[in-house]
């Protein structure tokens, strides 16, 4: 199998501040590697995409997803209301 992984993600608005995200706010399809019957105890898992944590190799603060099988992968960044996020 193949895989896609991320360190983090981290926002900021038109001001440059960092946009707050949570659980509510992030979506994947694939969820993350744990759909797999044989990953469903790894650690990287979806939460670990907005944890902070967004440099260095540690896997307790890393998302990982199988990627392949002719199927796209998606992240998904839900907002209630409209936000500015700066380029």
């Amino acid at each position: 199998p193949h895989y896609v992984g991320l360190n983090g993600i981290t926002l900021y608005d038109a001001n440059n501040e960092q946009i707050p995200l949570t659980a509510n706010n992030v979506q994947a399809v694939p969820r993350d590697v744990t759909v797999l019957v044989e990953c469903s105890k790894d650690p990287r898992t979806l939460p670990k995409l907005i944890d902070g944590w967004n440099r260095g190799t540690d896997d307790q603060h890393m998302w990982l997803a199988p990627f392949g099988s002719g199927k796209p992968n998606f992240i998904y960044l839900i907002f209630e209301e409209p936000v500015a996020v700066s380029r």
